[in-house]
This record gives structure tokens, sequence and C-alpha cells, in this order.
């Protein structure tokens, strides 16, 4: 091969890869125009399976309503149990989790009450800290859609939970990141490399920052051409959970019928997995739990949202095996930031207030104790509504 025939073919290839590089660009300004110009008419999810995790399922419906609630619950698992169980065991009936966020039964203790507060939805999701409870607001419960009342649950693990690992890696703070334009939602924060690095290129690549409804469109236009093909019923088909021992997350996709509470539950001990979160003390994540819950506190103050911060029960059993000084020392912290922020602190995890037969496991209440659980937050609900009366008549 002759030097001339080697230039050519470098500067051929050199000009295929130029024009790969240029064709690449242009479609991606495409698609950056498409969804800049569609976004003015969208709730920023445009994509469902496979990433329909539980925050998306509860943000859909929350968008879904034609107006704001009156009473918001935010909060994990314990928050999640409290209202699928109490609903279960009040109504008799099974209750899907991830359709159900609604607490009929909070709403008639509250209209028994003769409380101003009629409605109350549930954006609780499993696993949830203090730093997805504030995204969640500072996304969806303000302006138009705040509530009057936010009732965010917290316990101990909120704080300290070892296993956690990066707030702005959880799928609450993707899903919200997709429905909120603000600060928040950047690179600030980021604590990995790789994350700042993969949120650098969501920002710059549209095409990889809009994946989530690319995979989706696959599918539904894959799907059925495939079934037609192969005659197999691809909706039977799910994502593979998250394992936690994977080098990475796959998609999470739930669907209907996968997290189901039922009137009559049998007591699980849990005993061992839940002491996998509290092995270790992680003390940079208590600092950072707290400072987002200390915005929590200010957010809701400076929108006008009243916020109830409820310390979850856990079994008796529990107890010794948490440090009694960092459980003493992280609830005092909690009720300091409620106070300055002018919200309501309440400490359930009380002796003898709630009993064994009360939990399907070690920290979830089942329906009976989800009801005791719900009464006392309508008490203070109701006693917050006089108290708000008292004051509005004395400004007069």
């Amino acid at each position: 091969m002759t030097n001339l025939q080697t230039d050519s073919g470098k500067k051929r290839f050199r000009s295929e890869v130029l024009i790969g590089i240029l064709f690449f660009l242009l479609v991606d300004l495409i698609f950056r125009a498409g969804f800049d110009r569609n976004q003015t008419n969208s709730s920023g999810l445009d994509f469902d399976i496979p990433y329909r995790s539980h925050a998306w399922w509860a943000t859909k419906a929350f968008l879904s309503q034609p107006k704001a609630s009156d009473v918001v619950l935010l909060g994990a698992s314990d928050m999640v149990a409290v209202v699928g169980n109490t609903e279960s065991t009040y109504h008799h009936v099974p209750v899907d989790k991830l359709l159900n966020h609604r607490s009929t039964y909070l709403e008639d203790k509250l209209r028994e009450d003769d409380s101003p507060y009629k409605d109350v939805f549930s954006l609780a999701i499993g696993g949830s800290m203090p730093s997805d409870s504030y995204f969640t607001a500072r996304s969806l419960l303000t302006g138009e859609r705040k509530p009057k009342v936010i009732v965010c649950s917290i316990t101990p693990r909120s704080f300290s939970d070892f296993q956690f690992g990066d707030p702005k890696s959880t799928d609450t703070y993707k899903i919200m990141s997709k429905v909120s334009n603000t600060q928040d939602f950047g690179v600030n924060g980021l604590c990995s490399p790789f994350d700042k690095a993969d949120y650098g290129l969501q920002k710059v690549v549209s095409i990889y920052g809009h994946r989530y409804e690319l995979a989706s469109w696959q599918h539904h236009v894959m799907a059925p051409l495939l079934s037609a093909v192969l005659h197999e019923d691809f909706s039977k088909l799910r994502a593979p959970k998250f394992d936690k021992d994977r080098a990475i997350n796959l998609a999470t996709d739930s669907q209907p019928g996968d997290f189901v509470s039922y009137p009559q539950t049998v007591f699980r001990d849990n005993m061992d997995a839940f002491q996998e979160h509290f092995v270790l003390v992680n003390r940079r994540l208590y600092k950072e739990q707290m400072k987002y819950l200390r915005k929590l506190a200010e957010l809701c103050k400076s929108e006008g949202i009243s916020l109830v911060v409820a310390n979850s029960p856990m079994i008796a059993e529990v107890h010794p095996l948490m440090n009694a000084d960092f459980r003493k020392v992280c609830l005092a912290e909690v009720a300091s930031i409620a106070t300055a922020g002018g919200a309501t602190f309440v400490d359930m995890d009380q002796p003898n207030v709630f009993q064994h037969a009360d939990f399907v496991d070690s920290v979830h209440l089942n329906g009976h104790g989800g009801e005791k659980y719900f009464d006392q937050i309508a008490q203070v609900l109701s006693r917050q509504s006089q108290v708000a009366a008292v004051d509005s008549g004395r400004t007069r």
C-alpha cells in the first residue's frame, strides 16, 4: 500500500467520524428541541415501563388529582405500612399499595373531629430518607398543589442507615428531578465522581438525559411486534429487581399486585434484617439528613404549610439493638429542628402505647396498630386547627 493510499484512507476515516459526530449532534438537537417544546405541557413523567417504581406510581397519581389535598403523608416504609395495612383492615379488603394513596380511615377520623382537613394523600415511599421527603415536597408540594399540612414520619434509621448511599442517587430523587427544575436538582451535593459525570452527561447529551423515555418508547414499539412474531405475551415479562450485591443498579419496574396489604396479617420476625441498618452510625449521613429535615421545615414555613414530624414506633425488642445515646441525641435534634421551624414533633415510640400485637414485623404496624397511629395523628391535627382558629380570631 502506497503512502498516498494510506493518507487517503486516514482522511476518509476522519471524514466518516466527523460526519457521524455531526449526525449524532443533529439528532440530539432535534431531541432536545422536541422535549423542550413538550415540557410545558408535560408532567415530566413521559415514560412508564420499565421504570414504574413505587415513586413513579405515587407521583403519577398525585399529579392526576383535580385539586390539592389538605394533608399529605411523607416518610418511608413505616408510613407506607400504616396507610396500606390500615386501609385493608378498615375496609376488610386487600389494598394494592401501588394504586391506593389515600387514607380514608384518617379522613373519617378528621371528619369526626370536625377538622377543616378533609382529604389525605400519601406520598410515602419505602426506604425514603428526610432528603427524599424534602425533594418530594420541593417538587410537588408548593404553589397550587401545596397542602395545608404535611405529616412526615421518621425513625432513627432515617438518619443512620449504614446501607444508604448518596441522597441524589435514590429513585425518588430521579423521579422528582424529572418534574422539577429547581436548583436543588443539580450537581451540588453529589458525592460520587461517577454521579457527577452522569449528571453532566445528562445535561450535555439530550438523548442520554431522556434515556428513560427512549427505553419506554422502545418497549411500546417492540413488545407488540415481538408478540406477533414469537407468539409470546411480553406483558408478563418483568424488569429485574435491584440486587444490592450487584455492581449495577438495574431498572425497577413494579405493577399492580406486587405490593398488597391484607386484613389478616401474621407477625414476621425480621430482626436479623433490621440489624443490618444499625451496624454502625454513619456520621456523615446523620449530619446530611438532619440538614435536609431542616430544609423541609424551612420550606413548609415559607410556604405556609403546617408540618408534623412523627417518630414511628418499633417493637420493644428493637430498642436494645440501637445505641441508646444516639437515639436520644437524634430525637432531641429532630425535636429542636421542628420547634425552630414552627413544626410539631410527635414521638410515638413510647412505652406501653403500642403493643407487640400492633405490629406486622419489628418496625411496621399492622392494620390495628395503624389505626392507633392515625388516631394520634388526627388528635394532633385537630389541636393544630383549633389553635390556628383561635390565633386567626385574635388577629381580626
